[in-house]
């Protein structure tokens, strides 16, 4: 979750916010997250990482991608969170691997 500025923090830019009032930065953490979305149309599950589901959700879900716009809609299945984008990637490439795939049907009582 990320914090709520005060009205006497001037910018908020690359994670840190600048509280000029008392000469200070204060560190904004960014979430990450590893998804698994299900077509409700065919049961197909797409894994992904982004810096916010319900927006990727809304992208996804708007037909602009080609390769998926067969399988609309899609709703949220599964998701992860991480820290840093590079384990939400690392764990988006566990899902799309042979134990991925067994670990998600697993989960998902699939």
């Amino acid at each position: 979750m990320i914090p709520v500025p005060c009205p006497n923090v001037l910018f908020a830019r690359a994670g840190i916010l600048v509280d000029e009032t008392k000469k200070r930065t204060i560190e904004k953490r960014m979430m990450y997250y590893a998804y698994v979305l299900k077509s409700l149309k065919d049961g197909s599950l797409y894994k992904g990482h982004c810096e916010n589901i319900e927006i990727r959700l809304k992208q996804h879900n708007s037909g602009k991608t080609q390769s998926i716009s067969g399988k609309l809609p899609f709703e949220v299945t599964y998701f992860e969170n991480f820290e840093t984008r590079e384990n939400a990637i690392a764990r988006e490439k566990y899902f799309k691997s042979a134990a991925g795939r067994r670990f998600l049907k697993q989960k998902l009582n699939l």
